[in-house]
């Protein structure tokens, strides 16, 4: 079960109206935070987890950096970039994990090398 809440979350990030529930990216995060942060306390977990999952909504809904009436823009705050460091909310869930695994992950991630397997089980 995850350690955070829908109101934790809600409380670091501002969510799309028709986004009526965040648990799919809060048992995301759980997932990732109990596979990479490795030793770590529900406590401090808490927080990461908070963090991890916000960075997840910002994949399907990008943070809005400025917005101009004149010139009828918008600006977004994501950056190019991958993994946790596409989003401040990803990067504040790395300095917060202690064990340091989510930041371990993240680079392998980024060289191409992480431990995920995928296999074909269809037909050829």
């Amino acid at each position: 079960m995850a350690w955070t809440t829908e109101v934790l979350v809600r409380s670091i990030i501002k969510t799309d109206p028709d986004l009526t529930s965040l648990q799919a990216f809060i048992d995301a995060a759980h997932e990732l935070v109990l596979t990479h942060c490795i030793g770590i306390e529900e406590p401090e977990g808490v927080d990461v987890e908070t963090w991890l999952a916000a960075h997840l909504i910002t994949i399907r809904d990008n943070r809005v950096a400025s917005e101009n009436v004149s010139d009828a823009g918008v600006t977004y705050q994501h950056k190019i970039d991958m993994g946790l460091n596409s989003s401040m909310y990803g990067q504040t869930a790395m300095l917060m994990d202690k064990t340091g695994g989510l930041a371990k992950w993240n680079k392998q991630v980024l060289s191409g090398k992480s431990q995920i397997k995928v296999s074909w089980l269809g037909k050829e």
